[in-house]
C-alpha cells in the first residue's frame, strides 16, 4: 500500500537534531518530500497553527513543552484539531498508551522507539488512509 496523494507537508517536532534529521531521511525514504521541522514544542504548536499542515510527527518528551502539551493545544483549537499526529515515544508505558488514547490529548498513532523503516511507514500510511478529504 502507498502514502496517498497528495503526499502531505509533514511536520517533524523533535527536540533531538539527530532524530529529526533521521525521521526526516525516512519520511523521503517514504516519498513524503514536503516537511518542516520543530525543535521545540512551543515551536510546533506555531507551526501547526500558521502552516497548511497535513501530518505531525510528534516526540512525547521534550523540554519545557512536552508531546502531550501540544497535543492537548492542537486538539483544543477548532482549526487544527483534526491534524494527524503520530506520537514518537522510548516510553511504552501503557500510561504513555492510555493518555494518547483520550479526547483531548489524542494521537493517531503511537510509535516506540527505536523505529523501523517498515513501522513507520505503515504507521503513516494506515493513519493517513483514514483521512477523509473534506468537501
Amino acid at each position: 500500500m502507498a502514502i496517498p496523494s497528495p503526499m502531505p507537508k509533514t511536520l517533524v517536532a523533535d527536540d533531538s537534531d539527530s532524530m529529526r534529521q533521521m525521521l526526516i531521511m525516512m519520511l523521503k525514504k517514504a516519498g513524503i518530500t514536503d516537511i518542516v521541522q520543530a525543535s521545540d514544542g512551543d515551536k510546533a504548536i506555531e507551526i501547526a497553527k500558521s502552516d497548511k499542515i497535513g501530518l505531525m510527527l510528534l516526540d512525547y518528551v521534550m523540554p519545557t513543552v512536552g508531546g502531550l502539551d501540544v497535543l492537548k493545544a492542537i486538539r483544543s483549537d477548532k482549526n487544527i484539531k483534526n491534524l494527524p499526529i503520530i506520537l514518537i515515544t522510548a516510553n511504552a508505558d501503557i500510561d504513555v498508551v492510555t493518555l494518547a488514547q483520550k479526547p483531548e490529548t489524542f494521537a493517531n498513532a503511537i510509535i516506540v522507539k527505536p523505529l523501523s523503516f517498515k513501522t513507520f511507514r505503515e504507521k503513516i500510511i494506515s493513519v493517513l488512509n483514514r483521512i477523509t478529504p473534506s468537501d
